[in-house]
């Protein structure tokens, strides 16, 4: 359905159709201050929004409106506390995984904060870790990135190891920087410095193509790449075509400084960890709510009429 506005100026009726403006993939809807420099985003099935703080080594639990639910972790090494924390990741129960980075290890909570368990020591041997920087969950098994030991860990939920795969070089299946993980049922996407490498669930390479940043995806598959300090999350298919880019200077308002996690609601919202100080929030242009998308397309028009000589009225058509 489109919508015509009808602009009264001196006596001229002017009629536009918003179909004659292109409108991006998401509107900037909101934004959340306060954070410590925020590393990553996880979102539950109640649209409870996980905020895992590097700066803060805490992670903070809030509303899908930023309103404050639970906060845990301090500095130390102790259960529950952390060490420059990279990644969170939630499994099918509510759990939260949180790569507690220069701790070497990966610690395990519940939905409110309190520590389940934790696997990892500083090392490069079967479970062990060196500065892990990304997590995924693909249903059924947890994956990490290994980051300065250049592979990727698989494991169940208790931590359990199942397999590995990866070395130092710019090979197939090899990485440089294996910064962060995102997974899907029988497939694994892993950051590797400028590229964005494809594998089965079993560390078979299946494909690659240019990309930079930390890595997530949507409920349809499509692969999300967070330009860092370059303000742009690249938005692709499973195969890496390109669809869109989101960032500083486009007409949904987006302005990042450096981007990092990116999290989903469960209607497509999007909320992305600016390393600045916020998160913004985001909604898919789908589901915005009627009219919402109309009025947005039309801003240009309204900011060249002059609003106090200008009435409008819209209707539907």
């Amino acid at each position: 359905m489109k919508a015509v506005a009808h602009w009264f100026v001196a006596g001229i009726v002017l009629s536009v159709s918003s179909t004659a403006f292109a409108q991006p993939d998401y509107y900037f809807a909101d934004e959340w201050d306060g954070f410590s420099n925020p590393a990553d985003v996880a979102v539950d099935s109640s649209d409870n929004v996980y905020v895992v703080e590097q700066g803060g080594n805490r992670v903070r639990k809030l509303t899908s409106t930023g309103g404050s639910i639970a906060t845990w972790g301090t500095a130390g090494s102790g259960n529950g506390q952390f060490n420059l924390p990279r990644a969170i990741v939630l499994d099918g129960s509510g759990n939260v995984y949180v790569a507690d980075t220069l701790n070497h290890r990966i610690q395990k909570f519940d939905s409110s904060g309190n520590y389940i368990l934790q696997w990892g020591t500083q090392g490069s041997g079967n479970g062990q870790f060196e500065s892990p920087s990304g997590l995924a969950w693909d249903g059924t098994s947890i994956y990490v990135a290994d980051t300065s030991n250049h592979r990727v860990q698989k494991f169940d939920l208790l931590g359990n190891y199942i397999l590995q795969w990866g070395s130092f070089g710019a090979g197939n299946g090899q990485f440089n920087v294996a910064g962060d993980v995102a997974a899907v049922p029988g497939i694994v996407y892993v950051s590797d410095n400028a590229r964005t490498q494809k594998f089965d669930s079993t560390g078979n390479y299946i494909s690659e193509w240019p990309a930079i940043g930390q890595l997530s995806i949507d409920s349809v598959g499509n692969v999300y790449s967070s330009g860092g300090m370059f303000g742009y999350i690249y938005k692709q298919d499973a195969d890496g075509n390109l669809i869109t880019s989101i960032g500083a200077n486009q007409i949904n308002e987006a302005n990042f400084f450096i981007v990092r996690g990116i999290g989903f609601g469960s209607d497509g919202e999007m909320y992305v960890a600016d390393a600045f100080d916020s998160i913004q929030k985001f909604f898919e242009a789908e589901s915005l709510p009627v009219g919402t998308g109309e009025v947005l397309a039309l801003t240009a028009i309204g900011l060249m009429l002059c609003a106090g000589m200008v009435v409008r009225r819209m209707r539907r058509a």
